[in-house]
Order: C-alpha cells, then sequence, then structure tokens
C-alpha cells in the first residue's frame, strides 16, 4: 500500500522551497519532540494523513499557504505486518 497512515514514514518535498524531509506521522502522545516525528494534528499532519505517493497537496500552514508532494513511503505499519503500533 501506497496510502499514508499512523506512524508511518515518509518523505515529502516542499514544493515552492523545493525542501525533501522525512518524517514519522504520529499521535500527540507518541511524539519524542525530535525534527523526525510529525504530529497528527498539526496543519501538515493532518493534511497528509490518509493521502497517497505521489500526490500534491496544498494546505494552510502557520505562517502561509504551502504546496507539499509525498514523495516515498520508506515504512507503513499495516504493509509490515504491525496492526497494534
Amino acid at each position: 500500500p501506497n496510502r499514508v497512515t499512523m506512524n508511518s514514514v515518509i518523505q515529502i518535498e516542499d514544493l515552492d522551497l523545493g525542501l525533501q524531509e522525512t518524517f514519522a506521522l504520529v499521535y500527540p502522545s507518541n511524539t519524542d519532540r525530535s525534527d523526525t516525528h510529525l504530529r497528527v494534528g498539526t496543519h501538515l499532519g493532518s493534511a497528509i494523513f490518509a493521502r497517497w505517493v505521489g500526490e500534491e497537496i496544498t494546505f494552510q500552514g502557520r505562517r502561509r499557504q504551502q504546496r507539499v508532494r509525498i514523495t516515498a513511503l520508506e515504512y507503513q505499519p499495516e504493509a509490515a505486518g504491525e496492526f497494534a503500533r
């Protein structure tokens, strides 16, 4: 599956700035405030949840409207057989 679910590790590209970043999409209670954890309750986290690899998404960020593309799904719990994670 190429769909972003909770605890997925994804790569996204900021289409306006040309930056690539890798995040794990996590519940607020599972974050350690590291740069690699993206909480689902943030603007970006809620915008990419349940989206597909290759999708371009436009959403309102804190300071500006942002455009991102999901470029890769490095890990998805369901595909790895980890349903209780």
